[in-house]
């Protein structure tokens, strides 16, 4: 706690979250943000690292931080709109977290225990559902790397759904 004071006392933001735990970093953040204990510079400058680190998985919460912060990351794709895409189930509601790679979003639908199971020529296979949207430019609120695949956070309703598609991988 004594280390983590130093490091606010210093202004040094991204050193104070690397204090904290992953599960509570977007609590800590929150509090700091609303405590008026940072600028909106500093915000726009960790939100990116610390989503990126987060285990949230309720990540609407982290919506009022992104918004405020204004966007933040790396530069976005010049098409306007962009198209991206979400994996996950049939029936999950869509969120704000949208990739850039559509395989990326294959993995994600079928990498949850509840993933849909089946046998394909006597492959054990998971599947789910990807959702595909576009986004406006202007919409997309931040552009981060998580996991190793770029994500873009955008208000699900700021995207346009283009389209659902049913997917399959094989179990390893």
């Amino acid at each position: 706690v004594e280390r983590l004071g130093e490091r606010i006392g210093a202004g040094d933001w991204a050193g104070a979250m690397t204090l904290v735990r992953p599960p509570r970093q977007l609590d800590v953040l929150s509090e700091w943000w609303a405590g008026g204990e940072m600028a909106v510079e500093d915000l726009r400058a960790i939100l990116p690292g610390a989503w990126s680190a987060s285990t949230i998985t309720s990540e609407m919460r982290w919506w009022p931080l992104f918004r405020d912060a204004g966007y933040s990351g790396s530069p976005l794709p010049l098409e306007d709109p962009i198209t991206a895409f979400r994996g996950g189930q049939p029936g999950d509601p869509v969120g704000m977290a949208w990739s850039l790679d559509r395989e990326a979003a294959v993995r994600e639908a079928c990498r949850w225990p509840r993933a849909a199971s089946s046998v394909v020529d006597g492959v054990m296979m998971l599947g789910g559902e990807i959702v595909i949207a576009q986004l406006p430019r202007g919409k997309v609120a931040a552009h981060v790397e998580r996991a190793g695949v770029d994500e873009l956070i955008a208000h699900p309703r700021s995207v346009r759904i283009i389209g659902r598609e049913s997917v399959q991988l094989p179990v390893r």
